[in-house]
């Protein structure tokens, strides 16, 4: 039984091979990236590495408006991590991993909570693992950089 309301090859495959080449791009175009080493960068990325998937897993217990509060931190937290790509030039790749996220990953996650009221913890359990893995992505990008 498929409890998941996504298509499996729109999101999980999808998502992933998403991420996988744009890391691919990101890690080969680096060497030439003259943008240095952002601690605030790596710090908003390992705070929302811990923060998003906490977040999720309260779609199993509590319902989207209970949550909502949070949920509207996170989000914003997310686009300020973009929008702090975007404005660096150099950076312009890190930016479209974090538009990718918050388009494919937490905008869809948070509207699916919003419909349902709540989640399943399979369901959320498995997500929250490729939500992990494509901020580690992320955070593994921002820590490439020269210090």
């Amino acid at each position: 039984m498929n409890l998941s309301i996504f298509p499996k090859k729109s999101l999980g495959f999808f998502t992933t091979a998403l991420f996988a080449i744009l890391l691919f791009f990101v890690s080969t175009t680096f060497q030439s990236c003259k943008c240095p080493y952002s601690a605030s960068a790596v710090e908003t990325t390992q705070k929302l590495n811990k923060s998003v998937p906490e977040l999720m897993e309260m779609a199993v217990t509590k319902k989207y408006d209970d949550a909502s509060a949070n949920i509207v931190l996170v989000k914003n937290d997310i686009e300020s991590a973009l929008n702090t790509a975007k404005s660096e030039k150099c950076r312009k790749e890190i930016a479209e991993m974090w538009r990718v996220f918050r388009d494919e990953q937490a905008n869809p996650f948070f509207e699916q909570w919003k419909t349902k009221g709540k989640l399943d913890k399979d369901f959320v359990k498995n997500y929250a693992a490729s939500v992990k893995k494509s901020l580690d992505a992320i955070l593994r990008s921002e820590k490439a950089k020269k210090k």
